[in-house]
């Protein structure tokens, strides 16, 4: 059995995805669906939709866009992520503020608008793919601030995990190293 190296999916299971919802702040986020169209043969069967993650609302919106987009969405690859390297002293409280958001906050409201949507609709499985960070467990000078964030994903993964699991929404965290992004 092959994998996909974009999605982590099971060859197997991919003809089984009937969409996926790429969420990112950048531009990429359009590429990176494209590529996962085209892993699963199908293409179009992703969508990049780019919103505003430090604005709860602007998420809600951006799903319910995405549900437009696609249909019921049945994969949410999270890759949201922010950094302000700084050391902690000297980092303005709504620096703090956005990183929080973008990292934690925006991971797990888009978390909760998949899971409401699988759950509603009782789909037979789901899966949420949460990206965090080395960081979260090693830390790193000048990044605090995005360790904890990091770090309260990774704790909300494993708590998402035993929530929805029993209903057949996996929820998986990956942990990469150093990355060069936007």
């Amino acid at each position: 059995m092959h994998s996909c190296a974009l999605c982590g999916v099971p060859e197997q299971r991919l003809t089984s995805i009937r969409s996926l919802l790429v969420v990112s702040k950048s531009d990429l986020c359009e590429k990176t669906a494209y590529d996962l169209s085209e892993a699963i043969g199908r293409p179009g069967a992703a969508k990049g939709v780019r919103c505003d993650l430090a604005n709860l609302t602007s998420i809600r919106e951006a799903f319910a866009t995405a549900e437009t987009l696609l249909g019921p969405v049945d994969v949410l690859v999270n890759n949201a992520g922010i950094t302000i390297d700084s050391l902690v002293v000297k980092l303005r409280e709504d620096e703090m503020q956005e990183v929080m958001i973008t990292n934690l906050m925006a991971p797990l409201v888009f978390a909760r608008e998949v899971s409401k949507s699988l759950l509603k609709r009782k789909a037979a499985e789901g899966n949420i793919i949460m990206i965090g960070s080395v960081i979260a467990d090693q830390g790193n000078v000048g990044q605090t601030v995005y360790a904890a964030s990091k770090s309260g994903l990774s704790g909300a993964v494993k708590s998402l995990a035993l929530e929805l699991g029993s209903r057949g929404i996996r929820t998986n965290l990956i942990h990469p190293g150093y990355v060069k992004t936007d």
